[in-house]
């Protein structure tokens, strides 16, 4: 658990780059941070294989949201540098939104995961029902085109849509983030 005491800018710019990471690590607020001590603060964290936020709204937290994983600017308050260096920008200024926006964020991925389950094995299935029946020389495909595209509508389609505007499952906010580079289609959906 992280230690609710603060450091200090003038106290990081003494630190050796060892001591910095065992500092992000240990404490959870820093004050009177430099541009540079915020860009050491995330670098810090990254080489620990932190996912790092930043947040900001002025001209000297650019570089740090830019460096980040993901960069939050204010929307009202914050600057155009600021807006332009972050990846994502709370319209209402609120850091509450964040929280929804990583749980919105988490659903649409399950649910596009899902999506593709469902629709992986029903179109492969139909190509290679047609593939196979040219293949082998039969005078009349397994499938006819309408017979497709009338299982698209049916299942694809209607199942795919069922899948895309699912809930949210239970405890997704407790599970821990995603591993940086993870692919949307990874071995056990192509297997």
């Amino acid at each position: 658990s992280k230690h609710s005491e603060a450091i200090t800018g003038p106290e990081m710019d003494a630190m050796s780059d060892d001591e910095l990471k065992f500092a992000a690590q240990k404490y959870n607020v820093f004050a009177r941070a430099s541009p540079q001590n915020k860009i050491k603060i995330v670098k810090a964290l990254q080489a620990e294989g932190e996912v790092c936020g930043m947040t900001g709204d002025g001209v000297n937290d650019a570089p740090a949201l830019k460096a980040a994983d993901v960069g939050v600017a204010m929307g009202k308050e914050g600057t155009d540098v600021a807006r332009e260096a972050a990846e994502m920008i709370l319209a209402d200024d609120n850091f509450a939104t964040i929280v929804t926006a990583v749980r919105e964020g988490r659903v649409v991925w399950d649910n596009l995961r899902k999506v593709l389950f469902v629709n992986t094995p029903i179109n492969n299935s139909q190509g290679l029902s047609v593939l196979f029946g040219l293949a082998f020389g039969l005078s009349k495909t397994p499938l006819s085109s309408i017979q497709v595209l009338y299982s698209n509508l049916i299942c694809a389609c209607t199942l795919g849509f069922v899948c895309a505007v699912e809930p949210a499952e239970d405890g997704i906010m407790d599970a821990p983030p995603r591993r940086v580079g993870k692919r949307l289609i990874g071995r056990f959906l192509f297997l």
